[in-house]
């Protein structure tokens, strides 16, 4: 045969040996998952992305929000701001400066440790009841530092101490938050009174800030709150030194009013920032160092019509059931903004594991059920602006409960916290304002009659525009005299014939003073 017969065309049609088709074949069935990694993540990032985003939009249409921001700093002038103050812009420059020194302590930590060690012997341990030298303190202290004089940092009152005065009806008795030093002495409110003399003026520079018309503290990302261990303390201590000037008599009666109207503006200024640890030192603040002065000072007949007034309206600028869910909004919104922007940076490199859709996935599930138990009413259909309902809270938390812990789910149960507890909570307390603005009507009709009403109706409209009702069932309280003299109870669930829940206990009081009987 010629040469030229054996072509590259002919031998181009040679069949493929059956053993290099197998491997062609192998290597196609081998780069299958490859193929479907590459395919699925982008893809399960795209489709997760899709339905939080339409998730959003529906809500939004109906008038949720998901991105909750703090209101701009410079809104605000410094002349008007509570933390602008110069009392609480230290406790800021001191945390600064504590931040830059313990950066720079960190690099020579190790090579000063020994050297440390040799002289603990020369570190002095405060006593209770005591006030730290800053000379003798490693760590710098604030003027408000100054207030922590019978502090223990608990604002609660002693476990011992049982009911708060005004769900008792008996007043507080000052001795068990004493310390060892003066707890004997025959004179508990004096001592407290002389105790706190020499910080006089700290009190009037806290009551100054406090008297600011508005409070905006910049949101910081590792929410940072430098003034508030400061203030925590200065809440309980003012509560003692309120409750020692209203029992100090008619002679303190005047600087008894300025504390506990300082104190309420401190309390509603001081806490005046987002998030969970501020709501429940707002709550604990105003339950205790709040309520219990006022309740002891009616229970004295300690202040004049005009003073009653102005602590009325003090009450009334604490919101409670608005400002819980802007709070839930508020730490959703922080939730989403961190979950977002990870799925951002991490959808850029979408072959890592854990996938970039399992946070969002996780954020959408969180989403889905707070929507549905915290933020919506009980059909679902609308968000809701007044108060969280409790039931609801108590479900979703039992909901979450069940979940198992995986990646997903660890967002779920990061974005849905239990907060059902803090909501009963500040429900009672938002109870007990409405139940002492009453009390304080009360003791003003009495003031200017000489006896309680016959009924709440009368109250209205000269010392209340309205008769708070009962956040649950709508009702008022029902007001049931003594029969003799001026005591009464307020029973808050007024449509409720077994009587549970708070009941404001006023017995009867000592008979009125002139001085307080006089206007002022």
């Amino acid at each position: 045969m010629p040469a030229s017969a054996t072509s590259p065309e002919k031998s181009s049609c040679r069949p493929i040996p059956v053993r290099r088709s197998l491997m062609i074949l192998g290597a196609i069935f081998a780069s299958i998952p490859t193929l479907f990694v590459i395919l699925y993540y982008p893809v399960a990032n795209w489709l997760v992305l899709k339905r939080w985003q339409h998730f959003r939009e529906h809500w939004e249409a109906l008038g949720e929000n998901f991105v909750t921001e703090p209101i701009a700093g410079n809104s605000i002038p410094d002349d008007e701001n509570f933390a602008q103050a110069p009392i609480i812009k230290e406790l800021y420059r001191i945390q600064s400066r504590s931040h830059d020194h313990d950066h720079d302590h960190d690099h020579d930590h190790d090579h000063d440790h020994d050297h440390d060690h040799d002289h603990d012997h020369d570190h002095i341990e405060p006593t209770e009841g005591s006030t730290t030298d800053p000379a003798d303190s490693s760590e710098p202290r604030s003027q408000l530092d100054s207030l922590d004089v019978f502090s223990t940092g608990q604002l609660l009152n002693p476990p011992n101490h049982g009911l708060l005065n005004y769900f008792s009806g008996r007043p507080v008795d000052l001795v068990p938050s004493l310390p060892d030093s003066i707890r004997t002495t025959a004179d508990t409110e004096d001592a407290i009174i002389r105790a706190f003399s020499p910080h006089s003026g700290t009190i009037d520079a806290l009551f100054e800030a406090a008297s600011r018309p508005r409070a905006h503290f910049i949101v910081k990302p590792n929410g940072d709150l430098a003034h508030m261990p400061a203030m925590i303390n200065a809440y309980h201590s003012l509560r003692l030194l309120s409750l020692a000037l209203v029992d100090s008599g008619t002679d303190k009666r005047d600087l008894a009013f300025s504390h506990i109207q300082g104190t309420l503006r401190a309390i509603r200024h001081g806490t005046d920032y987002p998030g969970l640890p501020s709501l429940t030192i707002r709550t604990l603040a105003l339950e205790s160092a709040g309520l219990e002065p006022i309740w002891q000072a009616l229970y004295r007949q300690r202040f004049s019509d005009a003073q009653w007034e102005a602590i009325d309206r003090e009450l009334t600028e604490f919101d409670f059931g608005p400002r819980f869910l802007r709070t839930l909004r508020y730490e959703r919104s922080v939730l989403i903004r961190q979950v977002e922007r990870g799925f951002r940076i991490r959808s850029r490199q979408p072959f890592q594991n854990p996938p970039a859709w399992i946070d969002l996935a996780g954020l959408h599930e969180a989403a889905t059920l707070t929507q549905r138990y915290w933020f919506s009413a009980p059909k679902g259909l609308r968000p809701l602006t007044e108060w969280p309902r409790i039931d609801q809270l108590e479900t979703v938390e039992a909901i979450v409960d069940q979940i198992p812990t995986t990646d997903e789910n660890l967002i779920v149960k990061l974005g849905v916290q239990p907060v059902s507890e803090l909501a009963r909570q500040a429900q009672t307390v938002e109870i007990a304002r409405d139940l002492a603005r009453i009390a304080i009507s009360l003791e003003r009709h009495r003031l200017a009659t000489g006896t309680l009403p016959g009924s709440l109706s009368e109250l209205t409209p000269k010392w209340l525009s309205e008769i708070p009702a009962n956040v649950e069932t709508g009702h008022p309280p029902r007001f049931e005299k003594q029969e003799e003299g001026n005591g009464y109870r307020l029973r808050n669930l007024g449509d409720q014939s077994d009587g549970n829940g708070p009941i404001w206990q006023m017995p009867l009081p000592a008979p009125l003073s002139p001085e307080v009987a006089s206007p002022s």
